[in-house]
């Protein structure tokens, strides 16, 4: 887990010194063209990748204001449709006529969508992974369940249990212990064999 130290040394200082930081006037630390949030479609080197830095002639480490030169973009001429594309965007977003004042924090919403107020549950839907819904995620997962027991039964359902037949691919042969089948499976463990069987009427 990163520090609060390392995480402004990585987001912020961008690995770099912090005495090497240059106050141009445009807010209280200067905009950078590649990797700060100053263009709607987001970090620039996140959409071109690291290639952009050299098809456009412009360092990584640029400031926007040292690409915007007396009203006109400073972009190396390039046949590329990416970064022609690129280049369109960024002429035609019209840049704020006062770039002196104090830098604004804008808080992530959606892919190309920032706000100025945060919101837990925006934050939760960004950086949350969205898997399909299975028909046995009730079985598993329920408030009174133990752990132990939805762990070994999510290995049943998806069939990764020790079971002969996936150990005889590591090289060990190994029977049913309750009935003496040599064929274990995961089927026959639970459903084929004599014993278990009785064990399902009774609980059944």
């Amino acid at each position: 887990m990163l520090s609060s130290a390392d995480w402004v040394r990585k987001h912020l200082v961008r690995q770099e010194s912090f005495w090497d930081i240059r106050d141009t006037g445009l807010g209280s630390w200067a905009v950078r063209f590649w990797t700060d949030l100053w263009h709607p479609l987001g970090r620039l080197i996140e959409v071109v990748g690291e290639i952009g830095t050299q098809k456009l002639g412009i360092a990584r480490t640029a400031l926007v204001c040292e690409v915007w030169n007396e009203g006109c973009w400073a972009f190396r001429r390039c046949r590329d449709s990416q970064m022609r594309s690129l280049i369109q965007a960024i002429e035609n977003f019209a840049l704020p006529d006062d770039r002196t004042g104090p830098d604004v924090i804008l808080w992530k919403r959606q892919t190309n969508e920032f706000g100025k107020v945060f919101s837990t549950a925006e934050a939760w839907q960004m950086i949350h992974l969205q898997y399909p819904t299975f028909s046995w995620s009730k079985v598993i997962g329920f408030p009174l369940g133990v752990p132990r027991f939805a762990f070994i039964s999510w290995l049943a359902i998806r069939n990764r249990l020790s079971t002969g037949d996936r150990m005889r691919a590591w090289g060990q042969v190994q029977g049913c212990l309750f009935c003496g089948e040599p064929n274990e499976s995961r089927d026959h463990l639970f459903f084929a064999c004599p014993y278990t069987y009785t064990l399902w009427l009774e609980v059944v």
